[in-house]
């Protein structure tokens, strides 16, 4: 497996996403190797030290996003496909740029429901073959140590699933802990509080901010379309007023049962 440097240095092409506000620089595109490295050291670590906002940004940011079997209200729930781009958002750099994306199937070791599969289009016979979560959780608790883990809803939605597969498969305490202890960048969150609304899913959001959207109910989709929601609300509002919403993820995030019914199959 190549170096995120040696693939650099081999030139790979550069591609820009444009939308009517903003354009990313996307500088590679590779299967993530077995381990997720630190950009520059654990996330959770920087932020205990009182690191300013501009060294807590230079970690690296992580978007992240989960198709699964369905809604959390559900007896049991498996993850059926993550997606995940890497990308550096330092202060003084108005966007993003995507250094590595991965995007790959997870057999849940349950029954893909017919509802979850109209969302997302993914059956049983699609991740049949595939490794489960508890063959993936390694790279994925690496990420979550050292990155700022971004992505559209995952504080109430995508974070309780991952605790939920920890604790199916008896992950052990070190999966748990870099959930408890996963410094997050709510994209919701900051639409709620900047819009003052409790209305507005992804595509809506895109929409309001004049970025294309990636495939709907595609994890790398999902991914894409939050990458250019977080560069045009870093162009819209600044990279202070967005990085303060940056925060350690809390158990109180844990939707209660009525919330559960009303969460999206991701």
């Amino acid at each position: 497996m190549k170096t995120q440097t040696q693939m650099s240095e081999k030139g790979l092409e550069i591609m820009t996403r444009h939308s009517k506000r903003h354009a990313m620089q996307i500088v590679g595109r590779y299967t993530a190797p077995s381990s997720i490295k630190a950009f520059t050291g654990r996330a959770s670590d920087q932020a205990n030290e009182g690191k300013g906002l501009d060294e807590i940004a230079c970690i690296g940011i992580a978007v992240l996003d989960l198709e699964t079997t369905g809604l959390l209200d559900a007896p049991e729930i498996g993850i059926v496909e993550i997606g995940v781009a890497q990308c550096r958002c330092p202060m003084g750099h108005m966007m993003p740029a995507l250094v590595a994306e991965y995007s790959g199937r997870v057999n849940p070791g349950i029954p893909i429901p017919e509802g979850a599969s109209k969302v997302h289009g993914i059956q049983d016979q699609d991740v049949a073959g595939c490794p489960s979560y508890a063959g993936v959780a390694e790279w994925v608790t690496e990420l979550l140590k050292h990155h700022i883990v971004c992505g559209f809803n995952i504080a109430q939605y995508d974070m309780e699933v991952l605790r939920r597969q920890v604790q199916r498969y008896s992950l052990g305490a070190d999966a748990e802990q870099a959930i408890d202890s996963a410094m997050i960048l709510d994209l919701r969150e900051v639409w709620v509080d900047l819009q003052q609304t409790k209305r507005g899913n992804l595509a809506r959001v895109a929409e309001h901010y004049g970025v294309p959207a990636g495939v709907a109910h595609s994890a790398i989709g999902d991914v894409q379309t939050s990458m250019n929601i977080l560069a045009a609300m870093i162009e819209a509002h600044g990279e202070d007023s967005i990085m303060r919403y940056v925060r350690r993820l809390n158990r109180d995030d844990t939707p209660s049962e009525l919330d559960a019914r009303q969460m999206r199959p991701a």
